[in-house]
């Protein structure tokens, strides 16, 4: 997917619009890369960050070793610092593709700079984690939106066509959105996940919000830890 039509913030989509979650697995390979495309939304550090990291690491390092990808926001890509000796940190096997403060319209925008390709055809990943989402509640009382799961079944069904396994985990709780909301958009995340064959659903550890956080959203040490032991674990990887 070339970045011609979302690679800048003039390129942003003002109409996304939710179509039937059933009709992407019907999509050829062009009206999803579209509907990416409308869909995307530019953030100057997804694409410096993609561009002048994630592309390097895939050029370098990641061409051979690299049979895992992490993709979503600062919840994996925090893996490099405040995990970055655990099992899913700094390795080899590793290629985290996490950024920042994304939303799932920021990742959409990534995928539209051929990311994902990049990645199939340098690296030999045979299993993604998938975590977004938590950077797209942001009013108070609401989960995530009609629109808001269209663009993460969109990002799902990119996923399922170049990889061949697809895990997505659970939101964490966040300390300044109602737990309720979480649940339910975990529930609609578990939802779309179950219509889409070959990917799967992984549930959130059990966090302690004052000793596993170390601030309302991310974790601390003690939290990475705990997420690591569970996704070797429950993942077999």
């Amino acid at each position: 997917m070339g970045p011609s039509t979302a690679s800048s913030p003039a390129a942003t989509s003002n109409s996304s619009k939710a179509k039937p979650l059933s009709s992407l697995l019907e999509m050829s390979d062009m009206e999803l890369k579209s509907q990416i495309n409308d869909n995307a939304k530019w953030k100057k550090r997804s694409e410096d960050t993609t561009l002048n990291v994630h592309f390097a690491e895939l050029d370098d390092q990641c061409s051979k070793a690299c049979n895992l990808l992490l993709i979503g926001s600062s919840m994996l890509e925090r893996f490099k610092t405040t995990g970055h000796d655990l099992n899913l940190g700094l390795k080899p096997h590793v290629f985290n593709a996490g950024v920042g403060g994304d939303t799932i319209p920021n990742v959409l925008y990534r995928m539209s700079l051929g990311l994902l390709q990049k990645a199939k055809y340098q690296a030999k990943v045979e299993t993604v984690v998938v975590n977004i989402g938590s950077n797209d509640l942001k009013k108070p009382g609401r989960s995530l939106s009609e629109v808001q799961l269209y663009q993460f079944a969109l990002h799902l069904e990119t996923l399922r066509r170049t990889f061949p396994r697809i895990v997505v985990t659970a939101l964490f709780y966040k300390k300044d959105v109602r737990l309720s909301d979480v649940d339910r958009s975990n529930e609609d995340l578990r939802r779309i996940v179950s219509g889409f064959p070959g990917v799967e659903w992984l549930a959130a550890p059990q966090m302690d919000l004052i000793h596993h956080y170390e601030d309302h959203v991310h974790l601390n040490r003690a939290g990475y830890e705990v997420w690591d032991k569970w996704l070797v674990e429950k993942l077999g990887i």
